[in-house]
């Protein structure tokens, strides 16, 4: 279903004004900390470090809710 292609993404970093890629973090919750240690994996191959702040579910929901999260949430 999906593809990985890392130099196109690159490229895509790079157009997007990113050439060196850019450091984000992202608020997740415990259930979803294998999917996004694939994801962070990839990311880095292309210079994008992502950082995972895991949550537990009731603390997820209300940074979520309240929009207090520092930069990213899924």
């Amino acid at each position: 279903m999906f593809q990985y292609k890392p130099e196109k993404a690159k490229q895509l970093l790079k157009e997007a004004g990113y050439p060196n890629g850019f450091r984000t973090k992202v608020l997740i919750q415990q259930t979803d900390v294998d999917f996004f240690s694939i994801l962070k994996a990839d990311l880095a191959k292309v210079g994008v470090e992502l950082e995972l702040d895991v949550r537990e579910a009731s603390v997820y929901n209300t940074i979520k809710a309240t929009r207090s999260h520092s930069e990213m949430t899924n």
